[in-house]
């Protein structure tokens, strides 16, 4: 059975609706989850929450557009290795907004599901610490999208996320964006895309906002690795002639490109 959550409808009834979806034997069967536009300033989390504690055959929960309060409505799943989770199925929307709190509560939550097809959140109130303890925990290989906006990218992300990539086969779509001023150095894309090995289904990547001017050689050397590449985009990365030179060379491994981005960097006549 699938279960479709309007917050705006589901504010206004939750009490005489949820109410009976609990008492009702029939939310036992319930397996399929849908959630959006949930805030947990409203009554809708902590009602929906008792729904999710009855049912006992949930297999995939899929949230957009929520805050911290997806956390609490995760922790109430009581297979959590036989349900699928999906944070942001929509490319126009952002799946999650987090917090420093929100981001270390759902590192915590995330290893207890076998399963989770898509990570799309939004960061960029995560300090840098709470960051590391989220990114650390990003070690699904049925992860198909994951996209980090807004993030600050330590050297100890970068090494864990470097670490995860490679075991990632089933990825699709990565993004990761930083704020206005963050910068990756050379070590810190050799930490990130270095340790490739293995062709991946990848088809859409996009660097954007991250000053790495000069340290872009270890991204175009891992292109070899994504063969169905469709989308680019290295938006406002600070692109110099090098980095032009070594994406130029780089186009033989990824001959399925369709859409390239370079906004945002001063290319000048070369």
């Amino acid at each position: 059975m699938n279960w479709e959550v309007l917050n705006g409808n589901l504010r206004v009834l939750s009490e005489c609706v949820i109410g009976r979806f609990i008492t009702n034997a029939c939310i036992k069967f319930l397996s399929c989850l849908h959630c959006y536009n949930l805030s947990g300033q409203t009554c809708t989390v902590k009602a929906l929450s008792a729904v999710i504690g009855k049912c006992k055959h949930l297999s995939r929960i899929e949230v957009l557009q929520c805050d911290d309060s997806m956390c609490y409505l995760l922790q109430q799943v009581q297979n959590p290795s036989k349900c699928s989770v999906t944070i942001g199925a929509s490319c126009d929307n952002v799946g999650a907004y987090l917090t420093s709190p929100g981001a270390v509560q759902l590192a915590s939550l995330l290893p207890r599901f076998d399963h989770v097809a898509s990570l799309d959140l939004d960061l960029r109130d995560c300090c840098a610490e709470a960051l590391d303890t989220l990114v650390a925990s990003i070690t699904h290989k049925t992860l198909e999208k994951l996209i980090l906006k807004e993030t600050i990218l330590t050297p100890a992300a970068t090494k864990a996320l470097g670490r995860s990539l490679p075991e990632m086969l089933s990825l699709q779509v990565l993004e990761l964006t930083g704020v206005d001023g963050s910068i990756l150095q050379a070590e810190d894309m050799e930490a990130l895309f270095g340790g490739l090995n293995k062709t991946m289904p990848l088809c859409a990547l996009g660097i954007l906002y991250f000053r790495a001017k000069g340290f872009l050689a270890p991204l175009f050397r891992s292109f070899r690795f994504f063969p169905n590449l469709r989308q680019l985009n290295l938006i406002s990365v600070g692109l110099d002639e090098n980095d032009l030179r070594g994406l130029f060379k780089s186009f033989p491994f990824i001959p399925n490109l369709q859409s390239l981005d370079l906004s945002g960097n001063y290319l000048g006549h070369a």
